[in-house]
């Protein structure tokens, strides 16, 4: 579990190896106002996991009603 943008979302981290190269993702999970939502992240290596996690970080949602 990790809190993106005040949500509480789970998380899986896999390497999906694919023609001899590494490639990393996060999948992100959530329940909001009975929506599924999802996000995912990928990448080759540590810089570009560097400015993708920043980014994920920086999220918010403004929900109405």
């Amino acid at each position: 579990k990790i809190q993106l943008g005040g949500k509480e979302f789970y998380k899986m981290s896999v390497i999906n190896p694919i023609n001899g190269v590494a490639i990393y993702q996060d999948f992100y999970a959530t329940i909001i106002n009975g929506f599924g939502v999802t996000l995912l992240s990928s990448w080759l290596d540590e810089r570009q996991q560097e400015v993708i996690q920043y980014q994920i970080e920086q999220l918010q949602f403004k929900l109405g009603k």
